[in-house]
This record gives C-alpha cells, sequence and structure tokens, in this order.
C-alpha cells in the first residue's frame, strides 16, 4: 500500500506521505508538508562550523521571528558546503513531535519539496494532491497552494542571478506555470531523462537529508 501510496503522485517508492506512514516500509522516508517547513536563507559567516554555527543560526532566527529557541527546531539545509551551510529549515518542535509518533518506523521524515530531484541550474515543479511542490535547486524550495507557488515563482524569476536554466515539471503544475517560464525565456521539460545532471546527485542530496526528524 506504502508504495502505491507513494507512486500516485511525483514521488517514487522511496517516499511515502505522511497519512500513509502506517503501512510503510522500514527504509522509506515520510514526507511532512513543506508548507509547515520552510527553508530560510541565513547570514552565516564563513570558518565557524558545528555547535558555534548553528547558536548563531538560532540568534538570527530569533531576531528575525521573534521566536524563543523552545519553540524552533532547526535542521542545516546544505552542510555539507565549502564555507558551511547557509539554509535552514524551520519548523515547530511541537509539530515535529506529532510527526513523527504518526510516522512509526519510517527511515526519517522530510519536507515534500526536499523529495523532488534537482541539480544546480534546475527548479522542479509538481502537485502533490491540493499542494504545489517546488525545488529551486539543492539547497531551496517551499510548498504552498497552487496560486501562492505561482506568485512565488514569479517573484523568484525577477532575479535574474537566482533563474534556472530549466524547469522540470513533473505532471500537471500550477496553472500559468508554462507561460511564466515563456516569459523568462526558460523551457519547461516534462521527462526528468531530458536534463543535464550537474554536481550532486538530486537522489543522494534527498538521502543526505532523510534523517531530519528521525527518531
Amino acid at each position: 500500500m506504502a508504495q502505491r501510496a507513494a507512486q500516485d503522485g511525483p514521488f517514487d517508492h522511496r517516499f511515502v506521505r505522511l497519512e500513509e506512514a502506517a503501512h510503510a516500509r522500514p527504509n522509506q522516508i515520510a514526507l511532512v508538508p513543506g508548507a509547515a517547513v520552510p527553508a530560510l536563507a541565513l547570514d552565516l559567516p564563513a570558518g565557524v562550523a558545528g555547535h558555534a554555527r548553528e547558536q548563531i543560526a538560532k540568534r538570527q532566527l530569533q531576531d528575525r521571528m521573534g521566536l524563543s529557541p523552545d519553540t524552533i527546531d532547526m535542521r542545516p539545509l546544505g552542510a555539507g558546503q565549502a564555507g558551511g551551510w547557509q539554509v535552514a529549515l524551520i519548523s515547530d518542535p511541537a509539530q515535529v513531535a506529532g510527526w513523527r509518533d504518526r510516522a512509526g518506523q519510517v527511515r526519517g521524515l522530510l519536507p515534500d519539496y526536499l523529495a523532488l530531484p534537482t541539480s544546480a541550474g534546475l527548479w522542479t515543479v509538481a502537485q502533490s494532491g491540493g499542494t504545489t511542490c517546488v525545488r529551486c535547486g539543492p539547497d531551496d524550495g517551499f510548498s504552498a497552494t497552487a496560486p501562492l507557488a505561482l506568485a512565488q515563482l514569479e517573484t523568484r524569476l525577477q532575479d535574474a542571478d537566482r533563474r534556472p536554466s530549466v524547469i522540470l515539471r513533473l505532471g500537471d503544475g500550477p496553472k500559468g506555470l508554462d507561460a511564466l517560464a515563456d516569459a523568462h525565456g526558460i523551457p519547461v521539460v516534462t521527462d526528468p531523462g531530458a536534463v543535464p545532471r550537474r554536481g550532486a546527485s538530486p537522489r543522494q542530496r534527498c538521502w543526505a537529508l532523510a534523517r531530519w526528524g528521525a527518531t
């Protein structure tokens, strides 16, 4: 049942939706709502690593969001980068605890948008139920309703330095996606095999992140 549930949408058999996790195999990864786990860019100094880097990140998040440390569950994203990671996954600790209880014996938890394939210069867009999942390269992404996702994509595409070389659309994307990409001269492809692979393997990046939230 878990394998069928994962393959009904854009995610392969290694992933299972949280609501189906009770039927998952131990080596599967439960996908949690990405809208509840935003990836936030920080401004962290080079040369600072480990616990000290995490403490600086938490202070920046507290200043930005006005939250106390016990209300933030923070996980570094892209921890293997040269110079240190600059993006963190942010969530509510109580919500993460609830996800763990529901997830059972799966390998770990992962925000849904991070289960999409990607590489440098590639953005991936897919529908999962009523949610649009977007992965904007290896260390960025988001999930939102279709209208909000399209608005966020339009805002991001205004920055020429951040624009992708190609957008991979898995299945039906939000209405207006192809027209938006065309307006910026960005091709949209629907076959993952047609996308040149640059840098780290997309799935390896997912596996590296898979232990987020694991018990």
